[in-house]
């Protein structure tokens, strides 16, 4: 895949990145803002506030969550994954002291995984809920690797 292509989900297959509209008539917008400073630099306010409307748009765009305004929302998994019968799981705003125990316990009980999404401020706070769980992976991946050593000499021998 070229850096110009992206993999579309849903196995729609690859083409080519184009910037959609929006971006496209913004990249306008602050190109005619440079060209209007520089023809007529008396004009600068006006082209600062133009700018900068232009760019509360872009900030709305991009919190919009279902906005399509600067391309296509991903919103379900590549058909590969989805006949495999993977789902993906996703945790925001964490860690909570009473809730993310709860949850890591539910995934580790079925050996799912998970991406958890966290708050700086309670990361700092709860850092037993960050730390802990990616130290037990890390042991437990540590442990495995200890176990394929042990086999591997005992095969050799």
């Amino acid at each position: 895949m070229t850096s110009n292509s992206v993999n579309v989900a849903g196995g729609l297959g690859r083409r080519r990145w184009r910037p959609p509209a929006f971006v496209a008539v913004s990249a306008v917008l602050h190109a005619g803002a440079a060209v209007v400073l520089v023809v007529n630099p008396g004009d600068w306010a006006w082209v600062v506030a133009v700018v900068a409307a232009n760019q509360l748009l872009v900030i709305a765009a991009v919190l919009w969550p279902r906005g399509s305004l600067l391309g296509r929302n991903v919103v379900r998994l590549p058909d590969s994954a989805a006949q495999r019968g993977e789902i993906a799981l996703t945790f925001d705003d964490g860690p909570d002291p009473l809730l993310t125990p709860r949850v890591l316990d539910l995934l580790d009980r079925h050996h799912a995984k998970a991406s958890f999404f966290c708050v700086g401020e309670r990361a700092v706070a709860h850092p037993e809920h960050v730390l802990a769980h990616r130290l037990d992976e890390s042991r437990q991946r540590q442990a495995r690797q200890q176990q394929r050593r042990v086999e591997r000499r005992g095969a050799s021998r």
